[in-house]
């Protein structure tokens, strides 16, 4: 998997016998100089052989937690950065488009936001235009946990991420 020039990850896929579990190893480096190897296993939800069909995520093994730091920009936006990927975009909540930047992050790719509430925001993800993921992100009330409920466009399931505030 390659972002640029910058190689990422490399990737196996592996489908069992009976077809029916695929398993997805990626290894590699990141950015700032980190090894990871992440696996997740797949149950085939349509489809009969061979890698075309539906897959669905049983289970994920995760090497290197993703760090994810937050802070305000501006008094009406967020600043969000992936230090191990050096990734970052600073958006405000208004709606419009802001381009991200990092070695990792790919032309064109752009994010926007809007708040819901006090606690409450979501995040768009668009490349050259077209939305690809929506996210939302919900701070319980005493600041400590920060859950991310997202899905691709397109997704009939969205996925939920939790985030431990860190000190």
């Amino acid at each position: 998997m390659k972002a640029g020039d910058t190689t990422l990850a490399a990737q196996r896929y592996e489908i069992s016998a009976d077809n029916k579990t695929m398993t997805v190893t990626s290894q590699g480096t990141t950015p700032s100089g980190e090894k990871f190897r992440d696996v997740t296993a797949y149950t085939r939800q349509s489809g009969s052989a061979g890698l075309a069909g539906k897959w669905k995520s049983q289970k994920v093994e995760i090497s290197l937690p993703t760090v994810l730091e937050m802070k305000p920009h501006g008094s009406e936006g967020i600043s969000m950065v992936i230090p191990a990927y050096k990734a970052s975009v600073d958006v405000s909540f208004d709606g419009k488009e802001t381009t991200a930047a990092g070695p990792t992050v790919p032309a064109g790719l752009t994010f926007s936001a809007k708040k819901l509430d006090e606690r409450t925001f979501e995040f768009i993800e668009k490349h050259h235009g077209k939305p690809i993921y929506t996210m939302v992100f919900k701070v319980t009330s005493d600041g400590q946990t920060m859950t991310e409920t997202g899905k691709p466009v397109g997704a009939d399931e969205p996925f939920v991420a939790v985030y431990e505030r860190q000190k």
